[in-house]
C-alpha cells in the first residue's frame, strides 16, 4: 500500500467527521441580569412573588453546594423581534441573594433548523435589537417594583449584564458522529461566537470546549455559549451554572465599581496635610472607619 493509499482511511474518517448532523430541536435562551441592590431578602422576596426555589443543582461531576437558591419566578409569553420575524418567548425571572435579578427569554427554534440559520439568528442576538432591550428593561422596572420591601441597600446606579446561550436539545443521529467530536468544528465555533464570516484557526482560543460524555458539548466564550444535551435534567443544571456563574462576575463587576467610587472620595482626604493629632481621636477615627 502506497503512503497515499494508507492516508486515505484517516482523511475518510476526517471527512465524516466534518458533517455535522441536523438540528432537529433547539432553542435560544437571552439574558439580561441587573444588579438593584446590595441584597436581596429571599424570604421577603418570597412572600410578595408566587415562587418557588429552584431545585437543588446536581452537576455530571457531582453535587454542587448552593447555600441560598435563587428564587425561580414564571412572567408569561413575551413577542421580541428576531430576523425580521416577530417570535413568543417565555419570560423567566431569577432572583439572588447577591442582590441580583437575572431575566431570561426563552424562544423555542423552528424544526430542522440549518446551521446557517442559527449563526445568523445567534449574530443578530450578539448586540440585542433596541426592542429586546426595552423589554427587558420594562419587565425589570415592573419586577423591582414589586420587589421594592425585599431590597437591601438599592443601588442608585444598576450595572446590568448580559449572554446569550444557544441550546441544542436535540441532533440527528449521524453515523459515527457525536456532539463531543465537534467540540473543534469550526462552524460550531462560529455558532458560539455568533459570526456569519469563516473564523481563522487561532479564532479557536477565543473558545472553551467541555464535554462529559459523548452526547454532550458546551462551547463557551465570553458573550455567549453553546450547549448540545439531549438529558433536560442536564441541560437546565448547565444553563443555571452559566447564568450563575454570569451573575457572579457582575457582582465583582459591582463590587470593583464601589471600591472605584470609594478610592476617588477619599484619597483627596489622605492627601490632605493634617496637624498632628492621636490617630484614633476625633474625625481621625470617623475617617478610619
Amino acid at each position: 500500500m502506497t503512503t497515499m493509499d494508507a492516508a486515505l482511511p484517516e482523511r475518510l474518517g476526517l471527512l465524516r467527521a466534518a458533517q455535522l448532523p441536523e438540528i432537529e430541536s433547539a432553542s435560544l435562551h437571552l439574558y439580561q441580569l441587573f444588579d438593584v441592590a446590595d441584597s436581596i431578602d429571599l424570604d421577603r422576596a418570597r412572600a410578595v412573588l408566587a415562587t418557588e426555589r429552584v431545585r437543588p443543582i446536581v452537576s455530571r461531576g457531582g453535587n454542587i453546594d448552593m447555600p441560598a437558591p435563587p428564587l425561580e419566578v414564571a412572567l408569561g409569553t413575551v413577542e421580541c423581534p428576531l430576523r425580521g420575524q416577530t417570535v413568543r418567548g417565555q419570560l423567566r425571572a431569577r432572583i439572588y441573594d447577591l442582590g441580583i435579578v437575572s431575566l431570561r427569554i426563552i424562544v423555542p427554534l423552528p424544526v430542522h433548523l440549518t446551521w446557517e440559520a442559527a449563526i445568523d439568528l445567534q449574530a443578530e442576538v450578539q448586540v440585542y435589537p433596541a426592542a429586546i432591550v426595552d423589554l427587558f428593561v420594562r419587565e425589570h422596572a415592573a419586577l423591582a417594583a414589586t420587589l421594592a420591601p425585599a431590597l437591601m441597600r438599592p443601588n442608585d446606579t444598576v450595572q446590568t449584564e448580559d449572554y446569550g446561550i444557544f441550546v441544542i436539545e436535540r441532533l440527528s443521529a449521524g453515523e459515527g458522529v457525536t456532539a463531543s467530536t465537534l467540540a473543534r468544528h469550526p462552524t460550531l465555533l462560529q455558532l458560539a461566537l455568533g459570526e456569519r464570516r469563516p473564523l481563522s484557526q487561532a479564532a479557536a482560543a477565543l473558545a472553551t470546549p467541555l464535554s462529559y460524555y459523548a452526547d454532550d458539548l458546551i462551547v463557551l466564550t465570553w458573550t455567549s455559549a453553546v450547549v448540545i444535551e439531549p438529558d433536560p435534567g442536564a441541560r437546565g443544571d448547565a444553563t443555571f451554572l452559566l447564568e450563575f456563574a454570569n451573575v457572579q462576575l457582575l457582582a465583582f463587576r459591582s463590587y470593583d465599581a464601589q471600591v472605584e467610587r470609594d478610592l476617588a472620595r477619599i484619597t483627596p482626604r489622605i492627601a490632605q496635610r493634617r496637624p498632628p493629632r492621636r490617630l484614633w481621636s476625633g474625625a481621625n477615627a470617623r475617617f478610619l472607619h
